[in-house]
């Protein structure tokens, strides 16, 4: 079973906690960032229970503002994984939309690269949509870059109506050099 760890860094003067899933968290998330029914949550939590994930979350004044997946074995594509061999992704990255530009993200980016590299892995990547140009400047920011390669994505997700309509999502995949721990 996978060491739980967690850090704490100061976004826009309050503490903010980044730690790993815990099942009392579940329904918390499912209120604070909802999933349309989806039990989006749940599915990642349970990949952590796996072991083959680590679900963080993010927590400012004892609530929940943004999650993320460490997919230990890399991208889900076949091709991609084998592209970026022995390089986990950082995906499902979230944060609740009144805690977005407050460091939310680069938080929970943060300590999922500790977590990368105290594994003893030296890179990770991450895939960005190419309509997401606010996240694309954020992981620039933070050192990745293009790899040249592309994903298409595809999953359900519930309408401000909360009919579950497909999703198409045609990602970047990135990429950054991590220095050993």
């Amino acid at each position: 079973m996978a060491i739980a760890m967690a850090s704490t860094a100061s976004v826009s003067g309050v503490g903010l906690l980044v730690r790993d899933c815990a099942a009392a968290d579940v329904d918390l998330l499912e209120h604070a960032l909802p999933t349309g029914g989806t039990a989006a949550h749940a599915a990642l939590f349970a990949r952590q229970l796996g072991g083959d994930a680590t679900y963080l979350t993010a927590w400012q004044d004892g609530a929940p503002v943004g999650s993320g997946l460490i997919r230990w074995a890399g991208h889900r594509n076949p091709d991609s994984r084998a592209a970026l061999s022995d390089c986990p992704e950082i995906s499902n990255l979230h944060v609740a939309p009144a805690a977005q530009g407050r460091g939310v993200g680069t938080a929970l980016i943060a300590e999922a690269e500790a977590r990368i590299t105290h594994r003893g892995f030296t890179r990770v990547s991450i895939g960005v949509g190419e309509d997401n140009p606010r996240a694309q400047d954020l992981y620039a920011r933070l050192g990745y870059h293009d790899t040249g390669l592309r994903e298409v994505s595809r999953y359900d997700y519930p309408g401000a109506d909360g009919v579950l309509r497909e999703v198409v999502e045609h990602d970047i995949l990135l990429i950054k050099g991590l220095r050993p721990a």
